[in-house]
C-alpha cells in the first residue's frame, strides 16, 4: 500500500517526483483558497521560438498568460517556449513537441503557492527558487507522474513514441527530488538521473548524461530505409531528423525505419531529461548501402 503523499512532502523536503496515475488528484476535488482572488496567478511566456501554440487556438506571443486549470500551450518541431513562473518562482523551460497543460494555481490562506502543471508529452525543465513559505509547492506531473520544487534545477523526459508511450526519464542538476511510482520511492541527487517505465517502480539512479554519448554499432540503408542499431543512456531521448527512435530499458535501439533525405544523409540528436541536446550527423556517402553489397 502507498505511503500518503503528505508524509513523502514532509520526508523529501527539497523536491518530490510522483509517477503513477493513482498518485494524481483528480482536479474535481482540487479545493481553492479564498485568497486567491486577492491575488491572482500566472505562468507568463517571457520567450519563444518556432511554432508554439497559445491555449489551442492561437499563435502563442511573448506576455501571454496562463491563468487557470485548463489552459495549455504546445511547442511544435524544431519549437520552444519559456514560461515565468509568477513572483520570481522560477522558469519552465519546454523543448519541441512539448504539451504543457496548467492543472493547479492556488495561493492558500497561509500564502502558500501550489503550482501544478502537466507535461503529456516532450521535454520540460524546471528551475526554481526556495521557497520562503514551508507549504509552497510545484509539481511537474506526466502521464506516470509529477515532478517538483523547493530550489531544484531538474527536468524530465516523456516518450511520445508508441512503443515506448509515457516513458519517463527524471534528471536532477542541484537538489534532491523523490520519485515515486508504484508504492516505491528513489532519491535522485544532482547529476544522477532515474527511469521509470508505465506500472514499474522507479529504476535505481545512474550518472546524469551530460556528455549526451550516443554508441553505434549499425548505420546503414537499403533503398528509403535505414538501419539503425546501438544504445544511449536510457534516461535519454534519440530523435532520427526529428522523430522519436523508441529505446529500450537499457537504452538499447534496434530500429528500421524510413530515411528522411537520402541525398543529405541523416541527423540523430541525443536529449537528457534537462533538455541538453547534441546532434550527430552522417552524410549520405558515410551510410553503408546495402543494395550495393
Amino acid at each position: 500500500m502507498g505511503i500518503p503523499r503528505r508524509v513523502w512532502l514532509r520526508r523529501w523536503g527539497k523536491a518530490i517526483v510522483v509517477l503513477g496515475a493513482a498518485a494524481l488528484t483528480p482536479l474535481g476535488r482540487l479545493r481553492q483558497s479564498s485568497a486567491q482572488s486577492i491575488q491572482s496567478r500566472f505562468l507568463e511566456v517571457s520567450r519563444l521560438s518556432g511554432s508554439v501554440t497559445y491555449r489551442g487556438n492561437r499563435s502563442a506571443r511573448v506576455g501571454d498568460r496562463l491563468t487557470g486549470a485548463g489552459q495549455s500551450m504546445t511547442t511544435g518541431a524544431r519549437s520552444s517556449a519559456i514560461l515565468n513562473v509568477d513572483f520570481g518562482i522560477g522558469t519552465i523551460t519546454m523543448a519541441q513537441n512539448t504539451h504543457l497543460l496548467v492543472a493547479r494555481l492556488d495561493v492558500l490562506q497561509d500564502g502558500a503557492y501550489i503550482t501544478v502543471i502537466r507535461v503529456d508529452r516532450g521535454q520540460a525543465r524546471m528551475q526554481t527558487r526556495p521557497f520562503t513559505n514551508v507549504n509552497s509547492r510545484l509539481e511537474l506531473h506526466t502521464p506516470t507522474g509529477v515532478a517538483s520544487v523547493r530550489g531544484t534545477d531538474f527536468g524530465v523526459n516523456v516518450s511520445q513514441s508508441p512503443t515506448t508511450l509515457g516513458k519517463t526519464g527524471v534528471g536532477t542538476l542541484s537538489g534532491r527530488v523523490g520519485v515515486i511510482a508504484q508504492g516505491e520511492t528513489v532519491e535522485v541527487i544532482g547529476d544522477q538521473a532515474t527511469l521509470v517505465l508505465p506500472n514499474e517502480a522507479p529504476a535505481a539512479p545512474i550518472a546524469l548524461d551530460r556528455e549526451l554519448v550516443l554508441n553505434l554499432t549499425d548505420l546503414s540503408r537499403r533503398g528509403r530505409r535505414i538501419n539503425l542499431v546501438g544504445s544511449t543512456n536510457p534516461t535519454n531521448i534519440l530523435l532520427l531528423d526529428g522523430e522519436e527512435v523508441p529505446l529500450g530499458p537499457t537504452g538499447r535501439f534496434d530500429a528500421q525505419l524510413a530515411l528522411p533525405h537520402r541525398d543529405n544523409g541523416v541527423t540523430l540528436q541525443v536529449r537528457n531529461p534537462l533538455g541538453e541536446v547534441r546532434d550527430y550527423s552522417f552524410p549520405a556517402w558515410r551510410l553503408d548501402n546495402l543494395d550495393q553489397g
